[in-house]
């Protein structure tokens, strides 16, 4: 509980140094396993192969966030590591469909959101209905995905993309989180933080 009470402290304070602090993490051997400390460090390595573009820091964060809040599981980290892989601009989808697992790439799919459509109330309660479907490990990933956004959201200038990102939360993510209190917990306070940082401008 400390210990995530200080994460959670430092990323508000200071993003690079937490992002130096999830980096070096995952620079350790995480499991007793050494197959699976394997398979996370080629997981990394592919993800940094993706477009340069694209920010690898906030899946990194996202799979951090998995070990603090969830027992440490690598099928969770590595979905946590390309939940959003499919959601990059002219991602060679063949080229990863080869080098990921197929259960990993079908949950993948499960995350991938249509960006064009991710204010549309349909498309997004229909795209929650089947996350409900989905095991248990996709919608843990969802839940830490938004969770990691929230602390970037006050870069967002539009206040109404913002305040429909925390009503999406507040609707879909925080029933999904219920029976993990300190995760849901954290949740329900970065959202109070969001709506402060309205009021003060």
């Amino acid at each position: 509980m400390d210990e995530i009470k200080k994460y959670h402290e430092i990323r508000l304070s200071n993003q690079k140094e937490f992002d130096k602090i999830v980096l070096n993490k995952f620079k350790k051997n995480l499991f007793d396993d050494e197959k699976k400390n394997q398979l996370l460090k080629k997981n990394i390595y592919l993800l940094k192969k993706t477009p340069k573009k694209f920010n690898f820091m906030h899946p990194l964060r996202v799979a951090f966030y998995s070990t603090i809040f969830f027992k440490k599981n690598i099928d969770l980290i590595s979905l946590c590591i390309f939940h959003n892989l499919f959601e990059i601009e002219n991602i060679d989808k063949k080229k990863f469909n080869k080098m990921i697992n197929k259960k990993t790439i079908k949950y993948i799919e499960n995350l991938t959101i249509n960006k064009k459509l991710k204010f549309d109330k349909k498309y997004i309660s229909k795209y929650y209905k089947k996350l409900l479907r989905s095991p248990k490990i996709v919608r843990i990933t969802k839940c830490l995905d938004k969770f990691d956004n929230l602390y970037n959201l006050k870069k967002n200038p539009d206040i109404n993309i913002k305040k429909k990102y925390l009503i999406e939360i507040k609707k879909y993510i925080i029933p999904l989180t219920k029976n993990n209190k300190i995760f849901n917990d954290y949740l329900k306070l970065m959202i109070k933080i969001n709506y402060e940082n309205f009021k003060n401008g």
